[in-house]
């Protein structure tokens, strides 16, 4: 289960940003896929080179087994176009069978396929159509991975991609927030389940001699949902994106996208899967699309690192960069006396 919304500053710089919650240890750290770093679908074993240098959260081992590839889990590319996946259970219905004419992927390779390839969201428009996602054993987990996707450019617009019917469906995304099951739609319908949620108390209320006054601040946020469950999350993601100012600079920026992430930031212990398992947050992850950086929180350290791709790497760099040993799992002070 995990949380994604997109943010703009004043400045009109473009940010995409999620919680990675999961009960399998991802061992997810920041990365750098340089140009033309080339990797191996899963089903028809044929190569692929990226067009585009790719940054973000990913790894090349999962439970002390290397991978043939790297994968990522949200990342952008050196045009700013940016791509998170998110669960989708009971949700996703991918082609059963391989396409002749298509490139068929399992669902963990789509968003290397989107970033390595194309530009912008207009580009994924006219190209999506080039690729099958195809209900497989065969990927990283070893089993299907039921997921949809959130993509973010620098033209500030969002959109989703969820399977229906065994095809790809590319549908705009009007507040910019994606959790998990139902699908985007059944949440923006929900929305409307909560329309008397405010930031400031009720007005009084007369009932014959009485007046009932809000018994104290916060009161118009009655209501509002506190759980866990992915339509709670969607709706407090919407509720704080929707009422906090918007931020002047990317500093700013940060710094809220990092208080609506906390409001939905699962602890350890709290949530639990069918196997008693722990289902929590294990990094914040946010991707700024204009100035191509990667802000990465990890669950043991709330310190926020940052990492660039910079003209260098991008122009210059044919290597494969893994930040993981530069992130401290281990909370940092800073001391002041």
């Amino acid at each position: 289960m995990c949380t994604s919304l997109s943010y703009n500053d004043l400045n009109s710089t473009h940010f995409l940003a999620r919680t990675m919650d999961f009960a399998f240890e991802l061992e997810a750290s920041p990365v750098f896929l340089p140009r033309n770093y080339k990797w191996t679908t899963y089903i028809d074993k044929l190569e692929q080179a990226n067009k585009f240098a790719i940054m973000g959260a990913g790894s090349n081992e999962i439970g002390g087994v290397q991978l043939a590839n790297y994968m990522v889990a949200d990342a952008f590319n050196e045009k700013g176009l940016a791509v998170a996946e998110l669960y989708f259970s009971n949700e996703a219905n991918y082609d059963k069978e391989s396409s002749a004419h298509k490139l068929n992927l399992v669902s963990e390779e789509l968003i290397m396929w989107i970033l390595g390839n194309n530009a912008s969201i207009k580009e994924l428009v006219d190209s999506l159509n080039q690729v099958a996602v195809i209900d497989s054993n065969q990927g990283v987990m070893k089993s299907n991975q039921p997921l949809h996707w959130i993509i973010s450019d620098r033209t500030g617009q969002t959109v989703v991609i969820e399977s229906r019917d065994g095809s790809l469906r590319l549908e705009d995304n009007p507040v910019g927030v994606l959790t998990n099951s139902p699908d985007l739609s059944w949440h923006l319908k929900n929305l409307s389940e909560y329309p008397d949620i405010q930031t400031k108390p009720f007005d009084d209320k007369v009932y014959g001699d009485w007046t009932a006054k809000a018994s104290s601040m916060g009161a118009g946020s009655k209501g509002l949902p506190g759980g866990y469950l992915s339509s709670q999350r969607f709706i407090r993601t919407v509720f704080s994106k929707q009422y906090m100012a918007t931020a002047v600079n990317t500093e700013e920026a940060i710094n809220n996208i990092l208080h609506i992430l906390d409001n939905v930031t699962k602890p350890k212990d709290i949530v639990l899967n069918e196997n008693d398992e722990v289902d929590y947050t294990q990094y914040q992850g946010i991707s700024n699309l204009d100035e191509l950086a990667y802000y990465f929180v990890p669950y043991g350290n709330r310190k926020v690192y940052r990492v660039k791709m910079t003209t260098d790497l991008i122009e210059k760099s044919s290597n494969t960069i893994d930040f993981g040993e530069m992130i401290s799992n281990s909370q940092e002070y800073t001391e002041l006396n």
